[in-house]
């Protein structure tokens, strides 16, 4: 997989996060980078799924590979979540999965804990990766 930008959610006029979307399957799975990281973390892990059966969201965290880098303004997890959460309505996942390694692991658990707390739709599962 060659990294390069690709799709752009903007979450303000001019603010956006990079993502990708690998594969086509019905088993949607939006995948979450740690600290310091791109979306290009799982490139060595991708080869090992069928595609046809999988799809995919691989994520540039706001200020990470090819998103937005704003100055002089929030990071935390709390944030990166929110934008998280944000994508998943944009996308419009009904039936899916959030896998997170690292940072990327407390961005799906706390993404996962706001979704309950506001009602919303849940993942299937958390993959929480150290």
């Amino acid at each position: 997989m060659t990294y390069t930008p690709s799709q752009k959610f903007y979450y303000d006029k001019v603010h956006f996060l990079n993502y990708k979307i690998v594969g086509n399957g019905h088993i949607s799975v939006v995948m979450i980078h740690g600290f310091g990281a791109s979306l290009e973390t799982w490139s060595d892990i991708l080869p090992y799924f069928d595609l046809a059966k999988y799809r995919f969201v691989l994520v540039d965290l706001k200020g990470a590979g090819f998103s937005s880098k704003p100055k002089h303004t929030d990071y935390s997890m709390v944030e990166q979540s929110r934008l998280i959460g944000e994508l998943i309505d944009y996308l419009h996942l009904q039936d899916y999965y959030l896998a997170g390694h690292s940072f990327g692991g407390g961005v799906a658990l706390l993404n996962t804990i706001d979704a309950v707390i506001a009602g919303k739709r849940l993942p299937r599962g958390l993959i929480l990766i150290d």
